[in-house]
């Protein structure tokens, strides 16, 4: 195994064991370049033995439990029975000498789960009670709301798993957990704006284009940041920007609530 630093765009929480040098047993990353740390090291490829073993790691990490006929369907869809039982057993058994501890996963009740009652790291769970925190706080608590969204979106280094697994059981968690990225920007974004940080909320509506550049929302946020910042030669080009973008990319004009947001800054209206 390899010694590797921290990572040093995010830090997770430092807590008592920490401060006194014990880090979490199992420090997991799969929000972008995937990398899973056993204590101060990271597992390599030749840890996994093949790829198979850390693909059940995340399959059963990213569920709550799952049978071996759930797991058999979702990584090897095309097996039979008895191809099936060789192969996950086999898998396990590497995935469980990786790991180090064999209770790391569990079986119970027919169903294998990760051990969640161990104390481990991963930044999945981390950005997801972020994201939530943030949406119970925005109403009433603006400024906590900020630093948890900052949070979240800090720890979204990619889209999950990315350049690791393409298998179809992974698709629906990486786009619901986009979706919500997404979100947290827009929340982030709005939040900054009204409590008079348009220049961070720019900040967060440009990181928003340049994710999906067809989400018109974004623009005309970015178009009412440039506004209240006194650039309105940038909003009205922002506008023009997305005039020929949406042209060449679907064929169709701005909606109806752009083009109106464009004509009131035309006419020297701040937002």
């Amino acid at each position: 195994m390899q010694k590797l630093p921290w990572k040093t765009s995010y830090h997770p929480p430092v807590d008592g064991a920490e401060r006194s040098g014990m880090l979490p047993p199992l420090r997991i990353h799969a929000l972008g370049a995937a990398s899973v740390y056993r204590g101060e090291y990271t597992l390599t490829a030749a840890d996994w033995t093949y790829a198979r073993p850390r693909e059940l790691f995340f399959c059963l990490l990213l569920r709550r439990f799952a049978t071996k006929e759930q797991l058999g369907l979702a990584l090897w869809p095309d097996a039979s029975s008895l191809q099936l039982r060789r192969s996950f057993h086999t898998t396990l058994h590497h995935l469980r000498r990786a790991l180090g501890p064999a209770e790391w996963i569990v079986y119970e009740h027919q169903r294998y789960a990760f051990n969640r009652c161990l104390p481990y790291w991963f930044d999945v769970e981390e950005f997801e009670a972020h994201f939530a925190e943030g949406k119970r706080l925005e109403d009433g608590a603006p400024e906590r709301a900020i630093a948890c969204f900052e949070a979240a979106v800090g720890l979204y280094e990619g889209e999950l798993l990315e350049g690791l697994i393409q298998s179809d059981w992974c698709l629906p968690r990486r786009e619901e957990l986009h979706r919500r990225f997404v979100e947290a920007l827009f929340a982030l974004g709005q939040l900054l704006s009204t409590t008079g940080q348009s220049l961070q909320a720019a900040d967060v509506y440009r990181r928003i284009v340049t994710c999906d550049n067809l989400l018109e929302r974004a623009h005309r946020e970015l178009m009412r940041c440039y506004a209240r910042l006194g650039e309105a030669g940038l909003a009205l080009r922002q506008y023009q920007s997305l005039v020929h973008l949406l042209r060449r990319e679907l064929g169709s004009p701005p909606a109806a609530e752009t083009t109106r947001l464009y004509e009131e800054l035309r006419r020297g209206e701040v937002p």
